[in-house]
């Protein structure tokens, strides 16, 4: 059986548009190694002009079902999301289900760096306010600022708790950040050392 996405094109069908059209076998949902590459399938989804379209159109078919009744990546949620989301909408008036799921798609498009220029504002003296609520969730992940600044400085998640050394009141440079339960003050001071060649 083909989970792939319905991409046949009817006369003015949202369909004949589908960037997936192309790659059908990319979003057959895995059923032994190295078969379906939900990541490969999102990066296309990321890149189609219908996809909206093709998740309203998920949403409807499927209805209220399981995510295990559901198959492969439709317009950029994995069966899970899609399951999530039908519960989330349940009770939504029916104008109100499409800026729903058009919010979760955006969601989904959020990435660590964007979310880091969206919620930033550089400040004097070097120092970075952030702007918005307290943490923030990326693909399931939830962050704080401070991590999410670690993070993307870094390549990894401090090993305890957070704060700025440098005395302005919510700032978080990365550069300013002190990891309080790491054996290392700060990643960039570890890293300084590796270059001097100090262990």
């Amino acid at each position: 059986m083909n989970y792939a996405p319905d991409t046949i094109a009817r006369p003015a069908d949202w369909r004949a548009n589908a960037a997936c059209r192309r790659y059908p076998d990319v979003f057959l949902p895995p059923r032994s190694e190295g078969e379906g590459r939900p990541g490969q399938a999102r990066q296309i989804c990321a890149t189609c002009p219908v996809r909206p379209e093709c998740l309203t159109s998920a949403m409807t078919e499927e209805g209220n079902a399981d995510h295990h009744r559901r198959a492969g990546v439709r317009g950029g949620l994995t069966p899970a999301e899609r399951a999530s989301l039908a519960r989330r909408i349940r009770d939504v008036p029916p104008e109100d289900v499409t800026p729903v799921i058009a919010a979760v798609q955006a969601q989904q498009e959020r990435t660590p760096a964007s979310v880091w220029a969206d919620h930033t504002t550089p400040l004097t003296e070097g120092h970075t306010a952030w702007t918005g609520s307290g943490s923030v969730a990326i693909r399931g992940t939830s962050y704080t600022p401070m991590r999410l600044a670690w993070w993307l400085t870094y390549g990894e998640l401090p090993e305890g708790h957070l704060t700025a050394d440098c005395g302005h009141r919510g700032c978080v440079t990365p550069g300013h950040l002190v990891d309080r339960g790491g054996t290392y003050k700060t990643a960039l001071a570890r890293a300084t050392a590796s270059q001097n060649g100090q262990h």
